[in-house]
């Protein structure tokens, strides 16, 4: 046991590994000021990267990645130090174990994060978003409005579902107009259309 602490301690002075830990702990406070700030305010974080849309999920899940990593990181120092067979099986298992439940909350995540679409109003003053989240051949469309570069407020959940139909925002199955803060949409479906009409300045 000793050994092992000062194998820690050792690894705890190097400049590389205290800057690491520093900036996991920053990154873990910073996620939790996110996530108190859209509990006060009822916001939605979401930043417009075009490529990407970083949701708290996303962030959230960025803790339980560096968890994983400096879970395995302190394993694999244990495990340098044990000579017994069984200690070191353990000690494998233990960490295919948090790999397995890394990449399983991963994909959790990344089926309930869904793809965001946003559309700017002809002056520019409002932005109207939608989520599109599809299982198998069931979609649902959820609507926001941009508050900022950072938050989105909710208007209305799942105010499109459909069980048949499979991708709705992504090809021809909608249109889109503005009638000056008044978000319209057309979701053609085989019993449809649908239209459905926000005035962004409501909420």
């Amino acid at each position: 046991m000793d050994s092992i602490k000062n194998i820690f301690k050792e690894q705890l002075s190097d400049k590389v590994i205290r800057r690491n830990l520093l900036l996991s702990l920053i990154y873990v406070v910073v996620i939790g000021l996110i996530y108190i700030i859209s509990k006060v305010s009822g916001l939605i974080f979401s930043v417009n990267l075009v490529f990407i849309h970083i949701t708290l999920p996303g962030l959230i899940y960025g803790i339980i990645f560096l968890a994983s990593l400096w879970t395995i990181y302190a394993l694999s120092i244990i495990l340098d130090t044990k000579k017994k067979i069984i200690p070191r099986a353990i000690i494998s298992v233990t960490i295919a174990l948090v790999l397995i439940f890394t990449a399983f909350a991963g994909l959790l995540i990344a089926f309930a994060a869904g793809t965001f679409y946003e559309f700017t109003s002809d002056d520019g003053k409002n932005i109207a978003v939608i989520s599109e989240r599809e299982f198998l051949f069931s979609t649902t469309l959820h609507m926001y409005k941009r508050e900022n570069l950072f938050f989105l407020r909710k208007i209305e959940e799942d105010f499109f579902t459909t069980s048949d139909q499979g991708y709705i925002m992504g090809g021809d199955a909608c249109e889109t107009e503005w009638d000056g803060a008044v978000f319209k949409i057309k979701i053609y479906e085989r019993f449809g259309p649908y239209t459905y009409k926000y005035n962004l300045n409501d909420y």
